[in-house]
């Protein structure tokens, strides 16, 4: 049954031509969280880029954990072997969002279940599909 919801920071959250986060995704996040999935980042970028971001457009607060992975970087499996420590659950209770084939191909190696992030509206369909199934 999956727990955690895990979303890459750059290229996901944020929108890399506006940056800016989306309202639209935004309310995904609000309508996950209410559904009573633990949210998390897990990303490449820096805490002090997230929270640059953070002052302008407050979405921290739908997270539970930032996991910024600036030294072992993704796709290095140490990363994924942190995010596993700290989530502390089952790989297969995760689900995660990324806009990168080949960090999902690394997370799949775990056994975490893998979104590839192209548009807010495939990301809406893909969402469904994986949670209905829960």
């Amino acid at each position: 049954m999956l727990k955690n919801i895990v979303f890459d920071f750059y290229g996901v959250l944020l929108d890399t031509v506006k940056d800016t986060v989306d309202n639209e995704m935004l309310e995904i996040c609000a309508s996950l969280k209410r559904r009573g999935f633990s949210l998390n980042i897990f990303t490449n970028t820096s805490f002090d880029h997230i929270h640059s971001v953070e002052e302008k457009h407050y979405f921290l607060k739908f997270f539970d954990n930032v996991i910024s992975c600036t030294e072992k970087q993704k796709p290095s499996k140490e990363s994924f072997n942190s995010l596993l420590n700290i989530l502390s659950c089952n790989p297969n209770e995760i689900l995660f969002v990324d806009d990168s084939e080949k960090n999902i191909s690394v997370a799949k190696e775990f056994g975490i279940i893998g979104i590839i992030f192209t548009n807010i509206e495939d990301l809406k369909l893909k969402l469904s599909e994986k949670l209905n199934d829960n």
